[in-house]
């Protein structure tokens, strides 16, 4: 029952972010079986073969497509959401996000905090480590290349902002939610 469970989960994830069977054929080695009425789906793939060595198609799909989209109630801020939003592997600063929504950093601080309840590097912190769970569930990318892959320049640094918000590190993250997963 709970193979079930969990496929159907696989199957939602997959779907929810707009992955296509044919993102996971790298990943798992096997051939793909072709029909003109079912979509191309691995032959005697496991679940676990399938997950545990994903393309880079799964990885940035996940990222594009699995964080949502911020819409902002001031217009003047949805240019800085919808860059931040799509450029999850960069590092940007306010005063770029300011420039991008041609307003002054004060205000655009000032806005932004309003909007949003939290600073600007808070919040871009704080979507990075949750974009990060996303890839540590759903990846067996290593650590430094989550790291990587979201713009932090230092993987020790990602590990210690990581623990700031989720109280343990990525590893630790990592393992307890592959224990859940797995029971």
């Amino acid at each position: 029952m709970f193979s079930f469970l969990l496929l159907n989960y696989f199957i939602a994830l997959a779907s929810s972010v707009k992955i296509t069977p044919s993102a996971y054929a790298p990943a798992s080695g096997y051939p793909m079986l072709r029909s003109p009425t079912v979509p191309a789906l691995p032959i005697r793939a496991t679940i676990s073969a399938v997950f545990c060595a994903p393309s880079t198609a799964v990885i940035d799909t996940i990222l594009k497509n699995g964080a949502g989209r911020f819409a902002s109630s001031n217009p003047v801020l949805q240019p800085a959401f919808d860059y931040i939003f799509t450029h999850k592997h960069e590092n940007f600063s306010l005063k770029e996000m300011a420039k991008l929504c041609h307003i002054s950093p004060s205000y655009f601080s000032r806005i932004f905090t309003k909007e949003t309840g939290e600073n600007f590097s808070v919040f871009i912190a704080r979507h990075k480590i949750e974009w990060a769970k996303r890839l540590l569930e759903s990846t067996d990318s290593p650590i430094h290349q989550v790291s990587d892959d979201l713009g932090f320049c230092d993987t020790g640094y990602f590990i210690k902002t990581f623990k700031k918000f989720e109280n343990l590190t990525p590893a630790v993250y990592r393992n307890m939610y592959a224990g859940i997963s797995a029971k």
